[in-house]
């Protein structure tokens, strides 16, 4: 199933990072990670969106 393909833990893990952690975050390094993998993941969840749907 594609949801298993979504890297949820990864991205609730950065998120804390940031949240909490913000002090000991190298904004450079997230902006990196971000602009790499952040297009293939929504890519991944409008598949699964569109798999709910129907299409």
């Amino acid at each position: 199933m594609a949801c298993l393909e979504v890297r949820w833990r990864s991205m609730k893990g950065m998120r804390n990072l940031v949240a909490h952690e913000y002090h000991a975050v190298d904004y450079s390094i997230i902006w990196q990670a971000l602009a790499a993998e952040l297009p293939a993941e929504a890519e991944r969840v409008r598949d699964i969106l569109r798999e709910l749907d129907g299409e």
